[in-house]
């Protein structure tokens, strides 16, 4: 669900961009004092990067589709609504800027569908369908109802943008992604019950292995283009992709070998978003946890 340049006008942009930026430094905030040092950073940086492992695997869901984990209701469950609102937010940076995924004129909007309505808007819906329903029941609601609304949010950006009319881009963006939003019930409900067990053993290098390993399959995926890239097809709209990402594609331009260009692309990816995920925990507890 990554939006890439040029199809948002400046105005959208601009306006999402405010809103992440927003929201972001008020995850910050809340997280810096409601967080304490036994949420590790590893803890932090091993679901990070279990989120953009997640997110390149991607899966057939139509003879001419793909999707893949968003990951915003796993985050929020297992580090808390603030925390995981950042850190599908760095996932989508690292993605934007190293891999030339989603372009950085909409990663205010990448940022907005994901991370704030996927992760935070998630989180608080699961939140609060818990205290009526089983917990997993709340989980899959949760996780559905979060795939759908960063969806709608995708085609009012679009609609917004003159692109299409509203209607127009709900009736092909909603279908295709209520087939992504039941794979990603399945996912998140099967990942919580795994990887809250190995949390509660302290074993979060477990979760960091496995992803590990998930990125040897990354090149043996499907390549069909995934929910988004479809919708823009068939609305007619051109997609223009960023020249400027040094792995464009999740793909290393001076291997040969087409499999071990994906995987070494991926491992750089994990490697970056560890780095990020690190340099945020550093930051989110310096010295008397002063957040600016």
């Amino acid at each position: 669900m990554h939006i890439p340049n040029h199809v948002l006008n400046p105005a959208v942009c601009a306006v999402t961009w405010i809103a992440a930026v927003g929201t972001l430094l008020s995850a910050v905030r809340v997280s810096s004092k409601t967080s304490s040092e036994n949420d590790t950073m590893l803890k932090f940086a091993a679901v990070t990067i279990a989120v953009f492992v997640g997110q390149l695997l991607n899966y057939p869901i139509s003879p001419h589709t793909s999707g893949h984990l968003l990951g915003g209701v796993l985050a929020a469950v297992l580090l808390g609504i603030p925390l995981g609102m950042i850190s599908i937010a760095l996932v989508l940076a690292v993605q934007s800027i190293i891999f030339g995924d989603g372009g950085a004129h909409a990663l205010g909007a990448n940022i907005v569908n994901m991370a704030v309505i996927g992760a935070g808007l998630g989180g608080i819906l699961f939140r609060i369908f818990k205290r009526q329903m089983p917990e997993r029941v709340a989980l899959v609601v949760a996780s559905f109802c979060s795939v759908i609304l960063a969806a709608l949010a995708c085609s009012i950006e679009i609609a917004l943008s003159g692109r299409v009319t509203l209607l127009n881009a709900a009736k092909v963006v909603l279908p295709i992604h209520l087939l992504i939003a039941l794979v990603e019930t399945v996912i998140t409900v099967i990942l919580v019950d795994v990887i809250s067990g190995l949390f509660s053993q302290r074993t979060q290098y477990g979760l960091t292995m496995i992803s590990l390993l998930a990125i040897l399959f990354t090149p043996l995926m499907s390549p069909l283009p995934d929910g988004l890239e479809s919708t823009f097809s068939r609305l007619n709209l051109a997609i223009i992709p960023s020249s400027n990402a040094l792995f464009q594609d999740y793909t290393i331009r001076w291997i040969s070998h087409p499999y071990w260009s994906v995987v070494l692309a991926g491992l750089v990816g994990m490697m970056t978003v560890f780095i990020c995920a690190k340099c945020f925990w550093k930051f989110l507890w310096r010295p008397k946890n002063s957040v600016v």
